[in-house]
C-alpha cells in the first residue's frame, strides 16, 4: 500500500481544511466515553515524518467566552471549539506519536 511508503509522509502536508477535520475529531475523542485515541491506526511510515507542513485552522471563539454570568459556568459543557490550533495540533501529534509506536 502506498501510505506504508515514507516517502507518501515527506513532506506530511496538512492544509487548514484537514488541519480543522483532524483537531475536531482529536478534540472530540478527548472527551467520548466510547472512543479511543487507540483506534486511530496509523502507517507504520508516519513515524520516519522528518519533514511537515502545517497550515493551521483559525482559532475558534469558545462559547464560555461570550458568556457575561457567573451563572453560566456552574453546568456548561464541555466546549468542542478548537481556540489555540497549535495547542491542540501539539497534543495531538504527541498522541498520534505514542499510537504509533
Amino acid at each position: 500500500e502506498v501510505l506504508q511508503c515514507s516517502s507518501a509522509w515527506n513532506p506530511l502536508v496538512i492544509d487548514q481544511a484537514e488541519c480543522r477535520g483532524l483537531l475536531k475529531s482529536l478534540r472530540a475523542s478527548y472527551f467520548s466515553r466510547n472512543s479511543s485515541r487507540s483506534k486511530w491506526h496509523m502507517p507504520q511510515a508516519f513515524n520516519q515524518v522528518s519533514a511537515i507542513d502545517v497550515h493551521l485552522m483559525d482559532g475558534e471563539r469558545s462559547v464560555h467566552d461570550q458568556s457575561d454570568t457567573e451563572d453560566d459556568q456552574e453546568l456548561r459543557p464541555i466546549s468542542m471549539a478548537i481556540v489555540s490550533p497549535m495547542r491542540e495540533f501539539s497534543r495531538g501529534w504527541r498522541s498520534f506519536a505514542k499510537v504509533s509506536e
